[in-house]
């Protein structure tokens, strides 16, 4: 299995590369983002919208968007959703 598309725990991936954010599904249904590392706040501070702290809520949208930007600049997001937690 693809390590990136893995459903362990974090925990269990932390071996393999640390999550720069994690994105979770509020109720709202809207997705909240949240910065996890250094490279992770530095690269969104340089790339995303301003932000005056480490946590944004995303439309479905954006946080589809925020993800293949993330991705295709190496960084990696812990993904939790209803059928567990993954790295992308």
């Amino acid at each position: 299995m693809d390590a990136h598309w893995s459903t362990e725990t974090s925990d269990s991936f932390a071996s393999f590369e640390k999550a720069d954010f994690q994105l979770t599904k509020i109720d709202t249904g809207n997705w909240r983002l949240r910065i996890l590392t250094q490279r992770g706040n530095a690269w969104l501070r340089a790339n995303g919208p301003a932000i005056d702290r480490d946590e944004l809520t995303l439309s479905l949208q954006a946080a589809n968007s925020f993800l293949g930007r993330a991705r295709v600049n190496g960084l990696c997001t812990e993904y939790i959703g209803p059928f567990g937690r993954s790295l992308m």
